[in-house]
């Protein structure tokens, strides 16, 4: 009898582990924005903040899709990453700069000692900061003070055709390589781990956003949403109500997805 119980006991928690691996994506809503074309979406525990591609705005919005406010003058601002609660980096590719942004009144540049050619996304870690340059197909790496840069235009691994979102988690960095239609993934040293995405027929790769166990991107031009786990497995692909979807953020069971083309918000739940 005894034995019989922990025959049971042991099937209960196969069960329910084989549960926890079955969770996965899935289609909650979506609401509009006003005249937003959002480009990139990041966000703390009170707040979304969206970049407009097409404006020089950055919209602080509550997590129902009100507007707070719009944060003006940012020139022509695309990929961002949260850098604390209430202040968010942003790549601005028309001023070659990146940007820290509270609010209206907390607008300051961050110096770089290169000059940026069209900075798409910019991410930090500590006292590390790393910002993609678009045409010149680098990445611009300041590593606890120590400058460098990495990457040059091809197809290898290392190699870009334009470099767009990144962001730093989990000691490594995570760059959308758009055009190769790809991840990279590099280590603190700027050293290619990892190129993830390749065999998926991806057509283009947009935003990314990593967890401390997933990896999300877009495709922009695919109308997809892919989930990698961090050693590249394409673990789901998501393909309902998405029109250009530009970029993605998770917050814990949620994930938002900005659609470009039809200026809206996709959210997902992970259940």
């Amino acid at each position: 009898m005894y034995r019989i119980s922990v025959l049971f006991i042991a099937l209960i928690l196969a069960c329910n582990n084989g549960k926890e691996q079955e969770r996965s994506w899935h289609y909650t809503k979506s609401y509009p924005l006003s005249n937003v074309h959002p480009m990139s979406i990041t966000g703390d525990q009170s707040n979304l903040y969206i970049s407009s591609g097409m404006k020089t705005e950055l919209h602080k919005m509550n997590y129902d899709g009100g507007l707070i406010e719009a944060i003006k003058n940012i020139r022509k601002p695309k990929y961002i990453n949260l850098l604390s609660p209430g202040e968010v980096l942003v790549a601005e590719s028309e001023a070659h700069v990146a940007t820290r942004v509270k609010n209206q009144e907390s607008i300051n540049t961050v110096p770089t000692n290169e000059f940026l050619d069209t900075p798409y996304g910019v991410s930090a870690s500590g006292h590390s900061l790393v910002i993609t340059d678009y045409f010149k197909n680098r990445i611009y790496y300041n590593k606890e003070g120590k400058v460098m840069s990495f990457g040059k235009p091809g197809v290898a691994d290392g190699d870009f055709n334009g470099p767009t979102d990144i962001q730093m988690m989990n000691g490594m960095i995570y760059v959308s390589d758009s055009r190769n239609n790809r991840v990279q993934v590099f280590d603190d040293n700027a050293k290619h781990k990892l190129s993830i995405g390749e065999l998926d027929k991806i057509r283009m790769t947009g935003g990314i956003y990593v967890t401390k166990d997933e990896l999300a991107v877009t495709d922009y031009q695919g109308n997809r949403v892919l989930i990698y786990s961090l050693t590249g497995k394409l673990k789901q692909v998501l393909t309902e109500n998405f029109d250009q979807p530009s970029d993605v953020f998770i917050r814990g069971k949620e994930m938002f997805v900005t659609n470009f083309y039809s200026n809206s918000i996709a959210v997902f739940t992970k259940f």
